[in-house]
């Protein structure tokens, strides 16, 4: 049961205010590979199972193996500032396929383009979903060029 003012707020919500914010909405934990076109140049990052420890999952990009801290920060960072249905029309920043461990959502496809000067397009899977701020993809695009360029 709920209370009067438990049941008000809940019957002004609007869509937008249930859905949740986050881009990347899975956990990082489930990422075993992530394949990356960034300025017109495509780039492979996958895991394996360490040998030493079954628990822990390494990352390499091409034979180097490679940290994905900053990476996942930056990709959790990802946030809704707003909700669209708008249309791409800008260059496009970063594409992320990320596939993962979960047999109902095998991968997932975050494109992200620019807006105007403080905001981003993201699209997943094919339908735009909202804004983003563009120093949260600036973030995300030169983590990945830290792991390609290092």
């Amino acid at each position: 049961e709920l209370d009067d003012t438990s049941y008000e707020t809940l019957a002004a919500a609007s869509y937008d205010d249930l859905r949740h914010d986050e881009v990347f909405w899975a956990d990082s934990d489930t990422m075993t590979q992530i394949d990356i076109t960034l300025e017109g140049e495509e780039h492979m990052l996958t895991s394996k199972i360490d040998e030493d420890d079954e628990e822990t999952c390494v990352w390499y990009y091409g034979e180097k193996e490679v940290e994905l801290a900053d990476f996942r920060t930056a990709l959790k960072s990802l946030m809704a500032d707003s909700f669209t249905s708008e249309e791409s029309g800008q260059k496009e920043e970063i594409s992320l396929t990320i596939h993962l461990d979960n047999e109902n959502f095998p991968q997932v496809k975050i494109q992200l383009y620019r807006y105007d000067g403080t905001l981003c397009l993201a699209v997943v899977d094919g339908e735009t979903v909202s804004l983003v701020e563009r120093s949260s993809v600036v973030e995300l695009v030169e983590a990945v060029q830290a792991i390609v360029l290092n």
